[in-house]
């Protein structure tokens, strides 16, 4: 018995026996509830974030910082994104495919220019000739260009998804931020009732 109890001198040298199992209790009961009471919001914490916009609107610490980290993963995002608009990279692509088939129309001419030369004038049949591989390092150019712009579209688009995707992250953030104020709110009109 003498491992549950404590024995404290009082005024006059009088030792009396405190129970140690309830301190004990009390412990465990603050260390239960320790998590819970370092959460806690005071009114203060919801004025000064409702006179504040975006992340710093949010009352709660911990759901504050995450919501900042994730403004920054989106920020980071977004700056990935640049060079990659869809509508410059569309329009580059619809031009040089333009470009693209405007050369082959041309280079099919000049072969079939050659194919009917039959060799009269080698000069002539040079020069064509000439005209034709020119035409075909061209067109191959183009090509690759196309190629590159396809490439760089598909890594424009994977961008914006992630961007997308944080935006979304994001969105699902303050919607738990929403219902953890909610209940307070709902409480709060419950109380002036």
């Amino acid at each position: 018995m003498k491992f549950f109890s404590k024995q404290k001198p009082l005024s006059g040298g009088v030792k009396v026996r405190v129970p140690f199992y309830g301190k004990a209790i009390r412990m465990i009961a603050l260390l239960f509830l320790l998590p819970f009471l370092s959460q806690a919001q005071d009114l203060d914490d919801f004025k000064a974030a409702a006179s504040n916009d975006g992340v710093k609107s949010i009352p709660y610490e911990g759901m504050r910082r995450t919501a900042g980290e994730l403004q920054g993963e989106k920020d980071r995002a977004f700056s990935a994104c640049e060079g990659y608009k869809g509508g410059q990279l569309h329009d580059s692509k619809k031009n040089s495919l333009r470009i693209q088939k405007e050369m082959t129309e041309d280079l099919e001419d000049a072969k079939e220019a050659v194919a009917n030369d039959k060799g009269e004038s080698s000069s002539t049949t040079s020069s064509l000739k000439a005209k034709v591989k020119k035409l075909e390092e061209e067109l191959k150019d183009v090509t690759e260009e196309i190629e590159e712009m396809d490439e760089k579209i598909d890594e424009g688009l994977k961008r914006w998804q992630a961007l997308l995707d944080k935006l979304l992250e994001i969105d699902g953030h303050y919607a738990d931020v929403k219902k953890n104020i909610i209940p307070i709110e709902v409480e709060s009109k419950q109380a002036y009732r």
